[in-house]
């Protein structure tokens, strides 16, 4: 039910009049994102060095406002109304449904999604389509063994590939800056190590969709001749940190 609820939001977007929307001007437009996903069930395959593998469909937890909260960066360059830049969702993935050999599993550090996305603006709408790959941190425990976690950048795998869709409404906007509300569906795969032996691995897809609040900022503000002015192109920066100071979150997991 909750999933077939954001689907139906998701097209509710699609649909929405503009409550106020003006051209994107061409350059470099930076945003930020607060907001929650979604995960649908999807197969999860465990291999073994010492065991048979196991496959279950797999339940999730995103758990968007808890130790690090769901968060997403954009930047992108505009030109006659199409723009191309990058796109990091920090996206998390916790197994609801555990099993007696997998007492937890996470990629929780991380089920980061870097895309390079082409956008075209339609009438009122901003549509996106990226392409990108999957940066996942492991933490799993399986019974009888050492919980296996990485701390630090030295943990992400670069692993899989990554699809998403994306629509984009402007809540309001001002010559320097904009309020928007961002709506994506994402499709990955990931196979990420369960432990130092390079042959056991966790094949674990994810289809999601991810609803945010955005802050952005205009070409203008990082032309102005002014370096206060031009310090304030990055605001959106401080969003998402101000937020999860607020919510006693941060940008990445405590432990």
């Amino acid at each position: 039910m909750k999933i077939r609820l954001n689907i139906i939001l998701f097209g509710w977007l699609l649909v929405l009049p503009a409550l106020a929307f003006g051209e994107f001007k061409n350059g470099l437009h930076l945003t930020t994102m607060m907001g929650c996903s979604v995960s649908g069930p999807s197969p999860l395959t465990i291999k073994f060095q010492d065991q048979p593998q196991q496959t279950l469909s797999a339940r999730y937890k995103n758990r968007c406002f808890e130790d690090s909260h769901w968060w997403a960066f954009r930047l992108e360059n505009w030109n006659n109304r199409t723009g191309i830049g990058f796109e990091l969702i920090h996206h998390k993935i916790y197994l609801a449904n555990t099993t007696d050999l997998v007492e937890s599993f996470s990629v929780s550090d991380g089920y980061n999604l870097l895309f390079l996305n082409f956008a075209k603006q339609i009438e009122q709408t901003n549509y996106r389509v990226g392409v990108g790959v999957v940066l996942g941190h492991m933490d799993v425990t399986i019974k009888g063994r050492d919980r296996f976690i990485r701390k630090g950048f030295k943990g992400h795998y670069l692993t899989g590939p990554a699809f998403q869709l994306n629509v984009e409404r402007i809540l309001w906007e001002s010559d320097r800056h904009f309020v928007s509300l961002d709506s994506k569906f994402t499709a990955a795969y990931a196979e990420i190590p369960i432990s130092s032996n390079p042959n056991e691995l966790a094949i674990a897809p994810d289809y999601a969709v991810h609803f945010s609040l955005a802050l952005g900022s205009k070409p203008i503000q990082h032309k102005d001749p002014t370096f206060k002015d031009r310090m304030l192109y990055m605001a959106p920066m401080v969003y998402p940190i101000t937020v999860g100071t607020v919510i006693g979150t941060g940008l990445l997991p405590n432990e």
